[in-house]
């Protein structure tokens, strides 16, 4: 699924910056089956639900802090649905066996109603656009 992976991150926020085989390959190193970094991918029935990566750091603000949820997608058609908030649940599950938590993100001030309803935090007000958020389990 990496293909698949890296065009919906591609389309939505490298397209203007990277080339898609860039991405791809950032994709593949998540998805080598090591513990860290990794990509969690959703799979129903064979079809491409969603997946979200936890990276060392991400491009945005605040590299001294690390790790990073970073290029959560859901299928248009499975929003709503819970799919988000399971990946999400399963980064952090995963990043707190690794004992590498917080997690940190950035979101706009869109996006950064979704998570603060799955109990994440404002760590940092906007910079250029983005705000940046930590997971509530252990921050």
């Amino acid at each position: 699924m990496a293909d698949t992976v890296a065009d919906r991150i591609w389309r939505e926020w490298w397209r203007d910056v990277s080339t898609v085989d860039h991405v791809k390959s950032k994709v593949q190193d998540t998805m080598r089956g090591r513990a860290f970094p990794f990509t969690l991918v959703a799979v129903k029935n064979g079809f491409f639900l969603g997946a979200v990566s936890v990276v060392e750091s991400n491009t945005g603000p605040r590299r001294d802090l690390s790790p990073w949820l970073s290029g959560l997608w859901v299928e248009e058609t499975e929003r709503r649905k819970g799919t988000g908030s399971l990946l999400i649940a399963e980064a952090i599950r995963r990043t707190e066996r690794l004992g590498r938590t917080p997690l940190y993100l950035t979101a706009t001030d869109d996006g950064m109603q979704f998570y603060m309803r799955r109990g994440w935090t404002v760590v940092q007000a906007p910079g250029e656009y983005v705000h940046v958020l930590s997971s509530s389990a252990s921050s």
